[in-house]
C-alpha cells in the first residue's frame, strides 16, 4: 500500500455526520496515513535505573551472533528473541572521572552523546554535585527534528515516567529540581523535558486537546460504535459524483483500504482506534495496615508503568506522536520491591541495593532487573501482537531502545552497558542477534541509528562525543558509525 497516489478525504465532510472535525481527524489520521504511506515509523526509549548484573544479563559464553542463550535476567524476553539485538560490551559515552553525579552523567551522556554541563548553580568541590544538565539535544529530539520518518504527527513526542520523584523538584536529593538524573529527554542545552508521572494527566495531555470535548468526546464516540466511514457516508456519495470517472477506481480503492484498516485497528486490544485507555483511579495514600515505612511509589509502580506504556502505544496508534521516552524511575530510585517480588526480604530501596556488593544484594538487584525485563516483555509482546498494514506489527514499525544509565550501581560502572534494541524492521534492524561491540561507545550505535532514520552524518561519520568542561575540551568520545546494525 506504500506510495499510492490517492486523493485524501476531505475532513469538512465529517461535520455533516454530526461529529466535530477534530474528533473525526483524530479517528482518520492513522487510517489515512496507513492507507497512503504504510504504517508510521516510531522511536521509543525505555529506561530502567541502577544497572544490572552483567554475568546474568548478557548471553552465556560460547554462543554466536545468531545462536545464543539469553541470560537469566533476560529470560522473560525469550519469546522476543527474534526481535532483539543485544549490544554486548558497549561502553557508556562518558569518562568516569567527569565531575557530577555518575547517574546523572549516565543519563545525559547516554542520550545526548556529550558531557554534561553545569546548569548555572554554584559548583563546589564535591565530585558528585548534582546541578548538571545537558549541553545538547537528546537522540530522541534529534531524530524527531531531523528524520523524515518521524514527521507528520501533531504532537511529535511524549515523555512519561512511573516514579513520583522523577518530576522537577522531586522529594529526594537533589533539592531545587536540578535535572541531573530525572529527565531522559532534552530539547536543547539546559532544556530538560521532565517526565509526566501521572497517567490521567498524561492521557489528558495526549488525547484531551485533540478534539472538541476532550477525551470524553472520544470515549462517547467509542460507545456509539460507529465507523468513520459511516460518519462520512452522506458526503462520500457527493464526492464520488464529483470526481471524474477515471479517478473513481482510485477513490474506491482508497476508501476500501481505509475501511479495511479501520476494521483492523478497531479490533486491536479490544478497543476502537484512537480511544484513550481506561485508567484505574490513582492512589492517594498508603492503605491502612501496610507495613511500616512502605511508600506509595512501590504500591502503584507496576500499574502506573503499565498504564503509561499503554498511553504511549495508543498515542502511536493514533499517530499523535512518533517518538516517546519512558523511565520506570530515575537514577536514585528508592522504589521498594518487597511488595512487588515474592520473598524479596528487605524494604531497602533500589538505588541503595544497587550499591551493595554482598551476595544477597547482588541477587536482589538481579531480581529487580528481571522484573523490569518481564514488564518490558509484556509491553513489547502487546506491540508485536498488534497488526498494522502490509502484514506488519506495531513492534516492526517501532525501534525500541531498552537501557540503563549505568552498568552497575556499585562503582557506577560505565563498561558493558545493558543496551538492547527491539523491533525496528521498518528501519532495517535485523533481530535475533547478539552483537559483540568490543568496547565501542554508545555514541557509535547512535551514529548508526541516524542514517537508518534518514539523517545524514557529518563528514567524520560520528555522533556527538564532545567533552567540554569550563572551556576546556577533552578527547572526543566515539569512533563513528558501526556497520551491520541496520540493513
Amino acid at each position: 500500500m506504500k506510495n499510492m497516489n490517492l486523493p485524501r478525504l476531505g475532513r469538512r465532510s465529517l461535520l455533516a455526520g454530526g461529529v466535530s472535525a477534530g474528533l473525526a481527524a483524530t479517528f482518520l489520521r492513522p487510517l489515512e496515513a496507513a492507507a497512503s504511506n504504510g504504517p508510521p515509523t516510531r522511536f521509543l526509549i525505555i529506561h530502567r535505573p541502577c544497572g544490572t548484573i552483567a554475568s546474568r544479563f548478557f548471553p552465556a559464553p560460547g554462543g554466536t551472533t545468531t545462536d545464543f542463550q539469553l541470560g537469566p535476567i533476560m529470560s522473560p524476553l525469550e519469546a522476543l528473541k527474534g526481535d532483539m539485538v543485544i549490544f554486548n560490551d558497549v561502553t557508556a559515552s562518558r569518562d568516569p572521572n567527569w565531575q557530577g553525579d555518575s547517574h546523572g552523567q549516565g543519563f545525559i551522556s547516554s542520550l545526548t552523546g556529550n558531557r554534561a554541563i553545569s546548569d548555572g548553580e554554584p559548583v563546589n568541590d564535591d565530585m558528585q554535585f548534582h546541578h548538571i544538565t545537558a549541553a545538547s539535544p537528546s537522540i530522541d529530539q534529534l531524530l524527531l527534528a531531523g528524520s523524515p520518518l518521524l514527521q507528520g504527527s501533531p504532537l511529535g513526542s511524549i515523555h512519561l515516567g512511573a516514579y513520583r520523584d522523577s518530576v522537577q523538584g522531586g522529594r529526594i536529593f537533589p533539592e531545587g529540581g536540578a535535572a541531573n538524573f530525572r529527565p531522559l529527554s532534552y530539547k536543547g542545552p539546559n532544556m530538560p523535558i521532565f517526565p509526566e508521572i501521572r497517567p490521567a494527566v498524561a492521557a489528558q495531555n495526549l488525547f484531551g486537546n485533540m478534539v472538541a470535548g476532550g477525551a470524553d468526546a472520544v470515549a462517547r464516540q467509542q460507545q456509539l460504535q460507529k465507523s468513520v466511514l459511516d460518519l462520512v457516508a452522506k458526503d462520500l456519495t457527493t464526492l464520488q459524483k464529483q470526481v471524474p470517472s477515471s479517478q473513481r477506481p482510485k477513490l474506491d480503492a482508497h476508501l476500501a483500504a481505509i475501511q479495511h484498516l479501520e476494521t483492523q485497528i478497531g479490533a486491536l486490544s479490544g478497543h476502537a482506534a484512537c480511544v484513550p485507555p481506561t485508567l484505574e483511579p490513582a492512589l492517594t495514600s498508603v492503605p491502612a495496615g501496610s507495613p511500616s515505612g512502605l511508600r506509595i511509589d512501590a504500591l502503584e509502580h507496576t500499574l502506573v508503568s503499565k498504564e503509561q506504556l499503554n498511553i504511549i502505544k495508543v498515542g502511536f496508534q493514533c499517530d499523535l506522536i512518533r517518538a516517546a521516552t519512558f523511565t520506570y524511575a530515575h537514577g536514585n530510585s528508592d522504589i521498594q520491591f518487597e511488595p512487588l517480588l515474592p520473598n524479596f526480604g528487605t524494604m531497602t530501596g533500589h538505588h541503595d541495593i544497587s550499591h551493595a556488593t554482598d551476595a544477597a544484594s547482588v541477587d536482589r538487584l538481579a531480581a529487580i532487573d528481571q522484573f523490569y525485563c518481564a514488564r518490558v516483555a509484556e509491553f513489547l509482546t502487546d506491540l508485536k501482537n498488534t497488526p498494522e498494514g502490509d502484514g506488519t506489527s506495531m513492534l516492526d514499525n517501532t525501534l525500541v531502545v531498552f537501557f540503563s544509565e549505568v552498568a552497575l550501581g556499585a562503582g557506577h560502572g560505565w563498561t558493558k552497558m545493558p543496551v538492547t534494541f527491539f523491533g525496528g524492521k521498518s528501519v532495517g534492524l535485523t533481530g535475533g542477534r547478539n552483537l559483540m561491540m568490543n568496547g565501542r561507545y554508545l555514541n557509535d550505535i547512535w551514529a548508526s541509528v541516524l542514517p537508518a532514520f534518514g539523517i545524514a552524518l557529518p563528514s567524520d561519520n560520528k555522533f556527538a562525543g564532545n567533552n567540554v568542561w569550563k572551556g576546556v575540551t577533552g578527547p572526543r568520545i566515539g569512533e563513528g558509525a558501526v556497520g551491520g546494525i541496520f540493513a
